[in-house]
């Protein structure tokens, strides 16, 4: 199946299904703790929280259920990140997509298409929990980049020293 296409994200029980593509690190631990905690929020409805260390992971992951989020941390080269992120779009093209970026990536993703989020490493856990919160109670919002270069949808935020969100 080269295109995975699904007429809702939700699964049986109504709830949103997450996916998060990270290596197993002190980061992700921490990831993991601020999204169970999500999980046990009703307002959210999530699911099932998958984990998984690899795009080629997550790619045999949505043969068998889609998720309405993808979390993607990065941790390669901004060429590899940029072609990961194509892939997930191509196979998922209606599933959301939020990106955890270093500072090193930061320039090159905002420009990118196809992301629905773009968190900046240093991210408080309130603005995931936000942005998490916007993405999964979203339909139909067009993505970054798709309307005239400007984010149609998802806050882009920069490091939580107090900087504002980026807007273009």
């Amino acid at each position: 199946m080269d295109n995975l296409q699904a007429s809702t994200h939700l699964n049986l029980n109504g709830c949103s299904d997450l996916l998060v593509i990270s290596r197993k690190s002190p980061q992700r631990d921490s990831l993991e703790l601020v999204l169970s905690t999500l999980r046990d929020n009703p307002t959210f409805r999530i699911g099932m929280l998958d984990y998984v260390e690899s795009l080629p992971e997550a790619l045999t992951h949505v043969e068998q259920k889609i998720p309405a989020l993808i979390i993607m941390d990065t941790w390669a080269h901004q060429d590899d990140i940029l072609k990961q992120v194509n892939q997930i779009r191509h196979k998922l093209p209606s599933v959301k997509l939020l990106v955890l970026a270093d500072i090193s990536l930061w320039q090159a993703l905002k420009k990118a298409t196809g992301l629905d989020g773009l968190l900046l490493k240093g991210f408080s856990s309130a603005q995931l929990i936000d942005l998490v919160g916007k993405l999964l109670n979203a339909e139909n919002n067009p993505r970054l980049n798709e309307s005239g270069g400007k984010p149609a949808f998802a806050d882009l935020v920069q490091p939580s020293d107090g900087g504002a969100p980026w807007t273009g």
